[in-house]
């Protein structure tokens, strides 16, 4: 959005006859692009660090529960059996945990930036009529 509304203050300074150059602009759109791009590689490091911590204590918490089941259950249940288990979990785990996580993050932003900003264009009316289709919403 930042990048988006620096595009628009820099055409309409260009239309309203600014004498700054147009490497100033330039210099700005692209402080802020890498300032976006930093935080977009931070915010994904961070995720696949969670997730990899969730998939340790995890694991540590099933292969303690697994190595300390009584005999019964493992005569009953094959070792097969087990590591499918542990394989197929873990699959999940690590490869789609991160990204579905991320995504949601990113989704509920910006469904709450539109919700912001149509709320500071349109005022009280569209305020009021969300919050009567949300109260209808609710009931059913």
């Amino acid at each position: 959005m930042l990048e988006n509304n620096w595009l628009r203050y820099w055409s309409g300074s260009a239309l309203g006859g600014d004498q700054k150059s147009a490497s100033h602009y330039i210099a700005v759109y692209a402080a802020i692009t890498t300032a976006g791009v930093v935080v977009s590689i931070f915010r994904w490091f961070v995720l696949y660090d969670g997730s990899i911590r969730a998939s340790i204590a995890l694991y540590k918490r099933l292969l303690e529960t697994i190595m300390f089941a009584n005999i019964r259950f493992h005569d009953t249940v094959s070792c097969g059996r087990v590591l499918n288990r542990f394989g197929k979990d873990f699959e999940v785990i690590d490869s789609g945990l991160a990204d579905d996580f991320g995504h949601s993050i990113i989704y509920g932003l910006s469904v709450l930036a539109t919700l912001v900003t149509v709320s500071f264009v349109g005022a009280l009316p569209f305020i009021v009529a969300t919050g009567v289709v949300y109260y209808k919403a609710a009931l059913t």
